[in-house]
């Protein structure tokens, strides 16, 4: 679990690779995945969070260096 800012629905998950940038990951990959293989984000999940009301834009938090 990651405890975010706010309630809202998983935008993206991944891994930060090495000059390769943002790879996706499946939730059950994560533990296979060395560190020392791993870019300097690490693990990171971005959340769209809902607008309260049509008129106004989303927001999106990412964050970042998560354990598996």
């Amino acid at each position: 679990p990651v405890l975010a800012m706010a309630d809202g629905v998983v935008w993206f998950a991944g891994v930060d690779m090495p000059g390769q940038g943002a790879r996706p990951l499946e939730p059950n990959s994560s533990r296979r995945l060395s560190k020392k293989r791993m870019g300097r984000g690490g693990i990171f999940v971005c959340i769209d969070h809902a607008a309260v009301s049509s008129d106004e834009a989303f927001l999106r938090s990412c964050y970042m260096h998560l354990d598996a």
